[in-house]
């Protein structure tokens, strides 16, 4: 139900979105799939104010890392802009990286749960998190491919 205009152009709506993009969406630049469940009391589910979403796509662009096309699965409740743009939340990101992520090199599976009271899980600030994947670079040891769990809080420096 949109007062306004669309869906995700202004306005506050409840709303639910299936489609193909062709600008910008889930990490706000490139065409991408997307599914988009949530209320947004503002513009539109990643753009501003604050929201509570769910978002399920393949962006081709950047994402879970700010870096190169993968998949993904982000839930989260986001009170600034997007799950990990900046403010406090609390998220969960499922997806394949072809470029860095847990030790931010090399391509890898992951899964990251946690709560980031600044911008990211492993970007900055302190935060609490789980994170699950295959390194083929290196981590736990700082070498060689491995299977990794990593669960720590870190209050200065990310992972």
């Amino acid at each position: 139900m949109d007062p306004n205009r669309n869906l995700n152009r202004d306005g506050p709506e409840q709303e639910v979105e299936i489609g193909m993009d062709p600008n910008r969406n889930l990490n706000r630049d490139g065409p991408e799939q997307e599914v988009e469940i949530g209320m947004d009391p503002n513009r539109n589910l990643n753009r501003d104010g604050p929201e509570q979403e769910v978002e399920i796509g393949m962006d081709p662009n950047r994402n879970l890392n700010r870096d190169g096309p993968e998949q993904e699965v982000e839930i989260g409740m986001d009170p600034n802009r997007n799950l990990n743009r900046d403010g406090p939340e609390q998220e969960v990101e499922i997806g394949m990286d072809p470029n860095r992520n847990l030790n931010r090199d090399g391509p890898e599976q992951e899964v990251e749960i946690g709560m980031d009271p600044n911008r990211n899980l492993n970007r900055d600030g302190p935060e609490q998190e789980v994170e699950i994947g295959m390194d083929p670079n290196r981590n736990l040891n700082r070498d060689g491919p491995e299977q990794e769990v990593e669960i720590r809080m870190d209050p200065k420096q990310e992972f």
